[in-house]
C-alpha cells in the first residue's frame, strides 16, 4: 500500500465508515491463502452481493470506533479480511463458513450484523439455518397442502360417486 499523507488517511477512514453503513460486516483471516484461492474466494463473495477486502487494522480500529463496532477491534492483532455484504447473510454466511471448511489457512473469525457483534460460533448456527428461499418454498407448501388436501378430498367424493354410478349401470343392463 502506498504511503499516505493524513488527509488522505482521514479521507479513506471517512470512505471506509461510509461503506460500512447499513451492511452486514464478516472479518477473517486469510493467512496462507494462495493467490487463486483468494481469486475463488472474492468471486464467491461478489456472487452473492458482497465485497472481500483487506485492509490496514488501524483504518478499521478507527472505522469500527466511528460506527461505535469497537467490539471488532480485538481481532485486529493479525491481518484481517473483510467481506461488505448488502445481501442475505444467511447466503454469505453459509457460503463462507462452507469456504472455512474447504480451507484450514481461512477462518471466520467475527460479523457485525444487523448492529449487533457475532462471535463465530454464532455464524456457524446462522450458517445452518435454511436460507429466504428454502423458507419461502417451506413457507408456500405448508399454505399449499390444506388446498392440496381438500381438492383430493372432493376429488375422492366425485370418483365415489362415479364408481357407484357405473355399478348401478352395470347392474341395469
Amino acid at each position: 500500500m502506498p504511503i499516505l499523507k493524513k488527509e488522505e488517511k482521514r479521507i479513506f477512514v471517512k470512505n471506509l465508515i461510509k461503506e460500512s453503513e447499513g451492511k452486514s460486516l464478516f472479518l477473517t483471516t486469510f493467512k496462507g491463502l494462495t493467490v487463486a484461492e483468494m481469486s475463488t474466494l472474492r468471486r464467491g463473495v461478489k456472487e452473492r452481493a458482497g465485497r472481500y477486502t483487506v485492509i490496514k487494522n488501524t483504518f478499521l480500529s478507527r472505522s469500527f470506533e466511528a460506527l461505535k463496532m469497537q467490539d471488532l477491534n480485538q481481532f485486529l492483532k493479525e491481518p484481517i479480511g473483510v467481506v461488505y455484504s448488502k445481501g442475505d447473510i444467511i447466503v454469505m454466511s453459509k457460503f463462507l463458513v462452507g469456504y472455512a471448511k474447504e480451507n484450514e489457512k481461512f477462518h471466520v473469525r467475527a460479523a457485525w450484523l444487523d448492529g449487533r457483534y457475532c462471535e463465530t460460533d454464532q455464524i456457524k448456527v446462522l450458517a445452518s439455518l435454511p436460507g429466504r428461499q428454502e423458507l419461502l418454498s417451506l413457507l408456500a407448501g405448508t399454505l399449499q397442502a390444506p388446498i392440496s388436501q381438500l381438492v383430493c378430498s372432493l376429488n375422492a367424493v366425485i370418483t365415489k360417486l362415479v364408481l357407484a354410478l357405473e355399478e348401478i349401470k352395470k347392474k341395469k343392463t
